[in-house]
């Protein structure tokens, strides 16, 4: 890696030209939503933060273990600034840092790495079995059988599911599980299980833009009616 070269990018979207690259970033997100029906406000310069500190942990992880600490004192400074900015917008949230760096909390220990389906749930089996296939035939998502249903027990072998539409179908289907009990309480929130465990052809998805896509999603059943048919067809099997 050109440590200088992407001292100088950083140092560009960091300091130099903050505001510039905030807006970009905002860019991107109204594009992956598809529409802009939400105010940019200082969550947007929050989630933009969490990005830039996401990119400067991995640089400055490979530092330590490098001998040149000159460098790794330059973006220790860069740290230093976007951490100052992150501590003082008001959307400041530890367990977001607890989520970058990895650190478990009690409450985290306590949840489950895969997707857990209601006890009530007795034909569980089959129940994912349809779903995949329903999702399958319809170009939602796309990838093989023995992928999709490792969502849903613990295993080694997990992957992302690509999901090929709509960020609010994947909010709406998560939303019509949870909502019609097939989902257990306790699980991650829709947009955690959205960006844990799926993601679209260009990679993973943007928290902010899955908050607005699942505010919609909660607030306009009619918004998806596909996926609302699918979910009740499920129903049906239990």
């Amino acid at each position: 890696m050109d440590y200088k070269k992407e001292y100088k990018k950083l140092k560009m979207k960091i300091v130099d030209k903050f505001d510039y690259w905030l807006d970009n970033y905002i860019m991107i997100d109204i594009s992956e939503a598809g529409e802009v029906d939400y105010l940019i406000t200082e969550i947007d310069e929050y989630y933009f933060c969490l990005s830039l500190e996401s990119e400067l942990k991995f640089i400055i992880d490979d530092l330590i273990s490098n001998d040149n600490k000159e460098l790794l004192i330059q973006f220790i400074g860069l740290k230093r600034v976007l951490n100052y900015r992150i501590v003082k917008n008001k959307n400041y949230d530890k367990k977001d840092f607890f989520e970058l760096y990895e650190i478990k909390s009690e409450m985290d220990k306590e949840r489950f790495n895969y997707i857990k389906l209601n006890t009530n749930v007795i034909k569980s089996k089959l129940l994912i079995n349809e779903l995949f296939k329903k999702l399958v035939s319809q170009q939602f998502i796309e990838c093989n059988a023995t992928d999709f249903k490792n969502l849903f027990c613990e295993s080694k072998n997990r992957v992302q599911i690509i999901w090929l539409k709509r960020q609010v179908d994947l909010l709406g289907l998560i939303f019509l599980l949870d909502r019609k009990n097939i989902l257990s309480k306790n699980n991650w929130t829709k947009s955690q299980i959205a960006i844990f465990f799926f993601k679209n052809k260009k990679g993973d998805y943007r928290k902010r833009s899955l908050e607005v896509s699942s505010t919609k999603a909660m607030k306009e059943d009619d918004s998806y009616p596909e996926i609302s048919k699918i979910v009740n067809s499920l129903i049906e099997l239990n």
